[in-house]
């Protein structure tokens, strides 16, 4: 989990490569993107699959409309998905712990 003003990003990239290095297998959570939105999660450095983000945010997606729709649900008043840094999260966090890798690095959306 790594936080603050200046430098998350870069500061994350490089334990990543660290870690790497000595044989853990990783999981990197990142923003922004440059040129695509899978660059946020990357498996061992690179961007994670694209199969493996959509069936990530479907995964998502149809869990939490379930939950909506279940019955005794008295969220009302709450939105059903939430926003998109926050699902991008939890796509982030599904995709590492199926994928079981040794280490997580998070960048903390904000400083």
């Amino acid at each position: 989990h790594i936080t603050g003003t200046k430098g998350k990003g870069s500061t994350a990239c490089l334990c990543q490569a660290i870690l790497q290095s000595h044989g853990y297998s990783t999981g990197l959570f990142t923003s922004p993107h440059l040129m695509d939105i899978r660059e946020r999660i990357r498996l061992d450095g690179r961007p994670v699959h694209p199969n493996i983000f959509a069936k990530a945010y479907w995964k998502i997606r149809n869990d939490l409309e379930a939950h909506e729709n279940a019955p005794n649900d008295d969220s009302d008043d709450l939105p059903c998905l939430p926003g998109y840094f926050r699902m991008l999260t939890l796509m982030a966090f599904y995709i590492f712990s199926r994928i079981q890798v040794d280490v997580w690095i998070i960048e903390v959306g904000m400083g």
